[in-house]
């Protein structure tokens, strides 16, 4: 019945049409941005209200059913459902309906709403629950909610929404390697009471994973996790690994952390508001190269390190860069050759390793080959010496104090 009424109207529309007067597709006149609430699958308590309102409609054209206003929510990675309702609050009887699009606002022409999807139910209550059955997952993305009133403009409405989530995270405050962060932290909590977390991205075969967190003001806390840091009902707080100190420079090292994101929070034990500077890496960093291309870096860069990572890093000859570069051999590779360019004053050196990372043992590398030569610094690999699908680190060694620039490039031949 609602599409006949609509097709109906469309039709002496474009009858009108034949004279000139052709109708326009319309859109909203306002679209609000709505922070979409994620719940966890399973949680069955009624949905949080998004909006409420009075339906106004278009006074530009006399076909327009859409309410001028619609709603933009954003659906965020990981969320496997999302429920939509709307009810007519002046009338449980008024006929209103859900028009749901995906990256673009709902419009109208003469007989035709371009919407994802649409519900048709008579009267003022409204469900939409996506995906819909033999619909493919639920996409991340923006959503835009429309809603089409068949009784005219006037009626009250509420919208309530929620998207759903197998697993919900907490915040996320991205570390970049090495990079400090500076924050405050309220007496006797967690930074953020756990709703904020900090991450670091941890590559596959790092050797450590240092975390530091200084207060100038005294002691703080530190808490690290594989899992984001939750808290019980008694108030201990869940975590892989505790660090408390009354120092001035509290520093954590795991050895061989798990690949991926390590979470971390900082507590305040103490009665007073303390302002703190987290700073975290991974030893080695690593970073990809792509057989021909040059990547440029710098060995010997000590500041902001974490102090006592020198110890880690320290040479007879100068530092390990705190960064390392990793290659792929596909099947079927017969040569790797890794060519290293001083773009300095100083001299730099070239270390290869198979299978794990380049490292440094009472100042001795730790390495399969080195070029150590001021003359020559390129590696060759061929024949008997090369592992096809091997998996080749690179390091690079500054000579003396200070830092040095290089250009570095790795060449595999099939």
């Amino acid at each position: 019945m609602k599409r006949t009424s609509v097709y109906l109207l469309g039709l002496l529309l474009v009858g009108v049409g034949g004279l000139g007067l052709w109708a326009q597709e319309v859109g909203p006149e306002q679209v609000i941005p709505i922070e979409l609430p994620l719940l966890l699958v399973g949680d069955e308590a009624p949905l949080p209200v998004l909006a409420q309102g009075e339906i106004t409609l278009s006074t530009t054209c006399d076909y327009c059913y859409l309410h001028t206003v619609q709603y933009k929510v954003t659906v965020p990675q990981g969320a496997v459902r999302l429920v939509i309702e709307l009810s007519n609050t002046s009338d449980l009887e008024g006929d209103l309906d859900l028009a749901i699009r995906e990256g673009e606002a709902v419009s109208e022409d003469t007989d035709t709403y371009y919407y994802t999807y649409r519900t048709y139910e008579a009267g003022g209550e409204e469900r939409l629950d996506l995906p819909e059955e033999g619909d493919s997952p639920l996409s991340p993305g923006e959503y835009y909610i429309g809603i089409i009133s068949l009784i005219g403009p006037g009626a009250g409405f509420e919208l309530r929404a929620a998207a759903y989530a197998d697993e919900i995270l907490p915040d996320e405050i991205a570390l970049g390697a090495n990079a400090p962060f500076s924050g405050e932290v309220e007496p006797h909590s967690l930074f953020g009471e756990l709703e904020r977390q900090f991450s670091l991205l941890v590559p596959d075969a790092a050797e450590l994973l240092a975390v530091r967190v200084v207060s100038v003001e005294g002691n703080l806390d530190t808490y690290i996790g594989e899992e984001p840091i939750s808290s019980t009902p008694g108030g201990r707080v869940a975590a892989d690994c505790h660090l408390r100190s009354a120092g001035e420079d509290p520093l954590l090292i795991l050895e061989r952390p798990t690949a991926g994101r390590t979470w971390i929070v900082v507590g305040n034990p103490t009665d007073t508001k303390r302002s703190f500077t987290i700073t975290a890496t991974s030893l080695p960093e690593l970073v990809t190269l792509v057989s021909g291309e040059a990547i440029a870096g710098v060995a010997g860069d000590r500041s902001g390190l974490i102090p006592l990572l020198g110890d880690y890093l320290e040479t007879e000859r100068g530092l390990i860069g705190l960064t390392q570069y990793r290659i792929g051999l596909p099947e079927g590779a017969v040569s790797l050759c890794v060519e290293l360019i001083g773009t300095g004053s100083g001299d730099v050196n070239l270390y290869l390793r198979q299978g794990s990372p380049v490292t440094v043992v009472d100042h001795a590398v730790v390495a399969d080959l080195s070029s150590i030569s001021p003359s020559s610094e390129k590696i060759v690999l061929s024949g008997a010496f090369l592992v096809e699908g091997g998996v080749y680190y690179i390091a690079v060694e500054s000579v003396g104090d200070g830092e040095q620039t290089f250009r570095l490039t790795a060449e595999v031949s099939l």
